[in-house]
């Protein structure tokens, strides 16, 4: 019965680090691919000849609304001035990433890590 149990335990200790070992990788993968930040998008977004951008002043105030078609993924943006206030990324079948510039936790300038098309 011992020998049994230490058997369970060394099989229950490999599987531990098994799992650890493919946590590790998946992460060390995420961090090392390229990766883009909202900011770059919004540049990337705005100077764009495909981008449709439509403009209106409401208040006073200077607002931009951006859409942008690039193989399959589409790409929204709003602005006040050259202020980013929001943006999504999607396509029919995945959503990549929604930025709202009154959330905290996501700065313009962090990395985002997913695939993105260049023109």
């Amino acid at each position: 019965m011992k020998e049994q149990m230490s058997n369970l335990f060394h099989q229950l200790k490999q599987s531990v680090s098994d799992v650890s070992d493919k946590l590790y990788d998946k992460v060390h993968t995420l961090q090392s691919s390229p990766g883009v930040s909202a900011f770059e998008l919004y540049e990337w977004i705005k100077e764009n000849p495909s981008t449709s951008v439509q403009k209106q002043t409401l208040l006073g105030m200077s607002y931009s609304f951006y859409t942008l078609h690039v193989d399959g993924v589409f790409f929204y943006m709003e602005t006040k001035y050259d202020y980013l206030l929001y943006m999504t990324i999607y396509s029919p079948t995945r959503h990549y990433f929604t930025y709202h510039s009154y959330r905290d936790s996501l700065s313009t300038v962090t990395p985002l890590t997913f695939p993105i098309l260049k023109s």
